[in-house]
């Protein structure tokens, strides 16, 4: 993989329009890699619970990555790279209201047609 140094910055880990599907393109040449990067990011995952979703989609290729797949995989690192002075704050006297959000999509997988279900819990 090239050098993602100078690479452009991206506000989300992902495409709003961007949908994953084992019958994207051609076929991405170096399997190893794209391997090697998708553990990187699994590892991630523990301390960056807002990539967890894009990893678990790009996950779920790694038998057979395309170069869409690829594409995705490298802007999780641009993502993280505009983030990096991002976090979580809890002050003592702020009012610790809960709010959870959830929604579904049904059948919106291509692959398989299966529904997906998100939320989202807010604290504070």
């Amino acid at each position: 993989m090239n050098d993602l140094t100078d690479s452009k910055l991206v506000s989300t880990p992902v495409s709003p329009r961007s949908k994953l599907s084992s019958n994207d393109d051609a076929l991405f040449p170096d399997i190893t890699l794209y391997r090697s990067l998708v553990a990187r990011l699994q590892y991630l995952n523990m301390t960056r619970p807002d990539i967890t979703y894009m990893v678990n989609q790009v996950s779920q290729f790694m038998h057979l990555p395309t170069q869409s797949h690829f594409l995705v995989v490298k802007r999780i690192p641009r993502y993280l790279k505009c983030t990096l002075v991002h976090g979580i704050s809890f002050w003592r006297n702020n009012l610790m209201q809960l709010t959870s959000f959830c929604d579904t999509d049904w059948g919106g997988d291509p692959d398989t047609s299966r529904s997906t279900t998100s939320h989202c819990i807010l604290l504070g």
